[in-house]
């Protein structure tokens, strides 16, 4: 109920985001899959930069979303009784980010960024789903769902769409996708596996860079 930072940001950030981002922050468990982007809470501010401003927003605009996801960011330098469990879609960490000058700096400092998280970050569950895992649970596309272990409230489903997102808190929505989420995870690479691919894909990125 007490004001949160991202009010200040409210004219830039949409507002279902904004909606959103109060439920975030008052979470203690945040479980995430993606398959088509490194999750917002993980990026680095070069992928940010370049994620937000493809979308043609004015200047001041970009700025202040930039700003916002940094600023979103920082819990998980300060509260590590909050945990997470992100499940990435294999083509989610391998696809290009940046054009063809900066695109492989950009992705080396994400992986390097997701590497660190993984090694460092004992309130944070990393897997990879990976391509030779084929058909898996995901079928509903990227989700996230929240827990409030200290507070009586449901849990809740976070679907975000072009322009616009539901929060869901039915159980039967939410158990469905707490099982997706659970049967991803049996698919993915287990977190020490993960580690060791996001490392062969940061040497592969090198290598590629010093061939040319």
């Amino acid at each position: 109920n007490k004001p949160g930072w991202w009010k200040k940001y409210g004219d830039s950030l949409h507002k279902w985001f904004v909606r959103y981002v109060g439920f975030e922050e008052a979470a203690d468990y945040i479980r995430i899959y993606e398959s088509q982007f490194v999750p917002g809470l993980l990026q680095t501010e070069a992928y940010v930069r370049e994620i937000i401003t493809s979308g043609g927003e004015p200047d001041d605009v970009v700025e202040q979303r930039i700003e916002a996801r940094l600023q979103r960011q920082k819990r998980l330098e300060t509260d590590t009784d909050m945990r997470m469990w992100v499940i990435l879609d294999e083509a989610a960490v391998r696809r290009p980010i940046g054009g063809r000058e900066n695109g492989r700096e950009i992705m080396r400092g994400q992986l390097e960024r997701l590497i660190e998280l993984a090694e460092d970050y004992d309130n944070i569950t990393l897997q990879i789903v990976p391509f030779a895992a084929g058909a898996h649970a995901a079928e509903a596309g990227s989700f996230t769902l929240l827990r409030y272990s200290e507070f009586e409230l449901a849990d809740l489903l976070y679907l975000e769409q072009l322009t616009d997102a539901d929060i869901d808190d039915r159980r039967n929505v939410v158990e469905a996708y707490t099982k997706a989420m659970t049967r991803l995870s049996v698919a993915a690479a287990t977190p020490d596996e993960t580690l060791e691919m996001l490392r062969e894909m940061l040497k592969d990125l090198e290598k590629g860079e010093a061939e040319d």
